[in-house]
Formats: structure tokens, C-alpha cells, sequence
């Protein structure tokens, strides 16, 4: 299996904003995943996310540190950290190390995705058409005179919405139309949905990855963050350390 590996003294320099005192072989000689965490939390801060099984520090404004603080979360990285090595899918933040067993990865940062982001980069609404205000206003409560704009985005400039709205199947639907398809077996191939995913290469690598991935529970938005692909905004799915096999093992019970 590749690692891709940042060397101690790259790593050590992504820490200078803190106390720098961290170190990652220090980390590595932490006695359990409570005195990880608690060495994590002493050297580099408060955490800026956390969710069922890991708790993710910030490095820089282009690395963070996702660390389990269970075994679900061992395992959630170890999965996230073999879809990317795997694949190098373009929609898998990049994972560029791990600690030997896996209590931690060390992956691109993301922004948190919203719906307006789906319609910006993928000309497609997350759920429901975003409208914009026909005309600039002016906000003339505001403190600073009154001549900020307000209800206006110059970057649809150039889209325009029906005034009954989006009345094809919106991303939402595309993505859970895949997992019906590739991991629940429910649904048989249906052409209109296929023809729009050919025609955008986003949604035909998410499929190709669900279908070959077992990439499941996806269709939340708060699983989609936004990344730099060469210079471009792009999105990605967040978090990749999950399928059927661990929600069954971890999960189930408690749904």
C-alpha cells in the first residue's frame, strides 16, 4: 500500500500559528486515543468538528488531523485512507498520511458545502432552485451609508430561473437514485436519470464510486465540502470513511 508522506519537518512547519510544541512523534507516543486527543487539544487548540467516532483539528488552512476516538473511528480512517490510496478520485479529499494503526489521517482540508455551491459548480440545485433577486437593492439600514447591495450575486449573472423553479431531478435526487441502484438493489435503471448523470462527469465518478466503493448513506448535504482543483472550486464528499460493513458493526443498534 502507497503512503503519500509529508516528512517531519514539513509537518512541523504547519504548526507555527500554535504553540509550537507539537510534533507527531510525540503524538505517536501517546498511551491511548483520550491522551492523543488530549495532547491534540493542548497543542493545537480547540477542535473545529466533530462527528460519531473522530474529532478533527485544524493544521493550516490546507491540512487537518482527523482523529478517531474509538475503534469505529480507527477503522473509519483506515477506509477513508484506502478509497483515496486506491482510487485518487477527484471527489476524495487528498489523504496524505496516517499513524501506523490508524488513530489518525492527515487529509485536505473542506469547506462545508451548501446548496448554492451544487447550482454554482455543477449547474444543478443540491434540492430546489436557488433564485436571486431580479434587480440590485440597496440595504439602506446599513451603518455604513446605506449603499451596500443586497440580494445580488454577480455569479448568476448570467443564470436565470423559471418562476415556477427547478423542475428536473436536483442532485438530491441523483444521489439517492445511485444508492438505490448500487447498494440498496431497489431500483432498476431508469434512462432519464442515467442520460443527466453522463452528461455531468461529476455525478458519473460518484456513481462509478458507489457502485464500486459501497459508498452509502450520502445523500445529506453536510456530506459535501468544497476543495481547490486546479484553481477551480470543486466538490467533494467529506467523508469517505464509511460503508455497510461498519455501520453494521458500529451503528445499527443505535438507528
Amino acid at each position: 500500500m502507497k503512503i503519500i508522506n509529508i516528512n517531519e519537518s514539513q509537518k512541523k512547519r504547519l504548526f507555527e500559528a500554535y504553540d509550537g510544541k507539537f510534533s507527531f512523534a510525540e503524538l505517536d507516543k501517546q498511551g491511548d486515543l483520550c491522551d492523543m486527543d488530549f495532547y491534540c487539544y493542548k497543542h493545537l487548540g480547540n477542535s473545529f468538528a466533530e462527528g460519531s467516532s473522530r474529532v478533527v483539528y485544524m493544521l493550516s488552512d490546507n491540512f487537518v488531523l482527523k482523529l478517531a476516538y474509538n475503534k469505529a473511528g480507527i477503522e473509519q480512517n483506515k477506509l477513508e485512507f484506502e478509497r483515496y490510496d486506491k482510487t485518487k478520485s477527484k471527489l476524495f479529499p487528498i489523504v496524505y498520511d496516517h499513524s501506523k494503526n490508524f488513530e489518525y489521517i492527515v487529509c485536505e482540508n473542506v469547506v462545508p458545502a451548501d446548496d448554492v455551491d451544487f447550482e454554482k459548480i455543477l449547474d444543478i440545485p443540491y434540492k430546489g432552485s436557488w433564485k436571486q433577486d431580479s434587480a440590485k437593492e440597496k440595504s439602506y439600514s446599513n451603518i455604513y451609508g446605506g449603499d451596500v447591495e443586497i440580494g445580488y450575486n454577480k455569479y448568476f449573472d448570467n443564470i436565470k430561473h423559471e418562476d415556477d423553479g427547478w423542475d428536473e431531478p436536483t442532485a438530491s435526487d441523483i444521489i439517492a437514485y445511485l444508492e438505490r441502484r448500487f447498494i440498496l438493489k431497489t431500483d432498476e435503471p431508469d434512462e432519464y436519470y442515467d442520460e443527466m448523470i453522463n452528461k455531468i462527469p461529476w455525478f458519473k465518478e460518484l456513481g462509478k464510486l458507489i457502485e464500486n466503493e459501497h459508498m452509502c448513506d450520502l445523500d445529506v448535504i453536510n456530506n459535501f465540502g468544497i476543495v481547490n482543483r486546479d484553481g477551480k472550486p470543486f466538490i467533494v464528499v467529506i467523508d469517505s470513511g464509511f460503508n455497510q460493513e461498519i455501520f453494521n458493526k458500529y451503528y445499527k443498534y443505535y438507528t
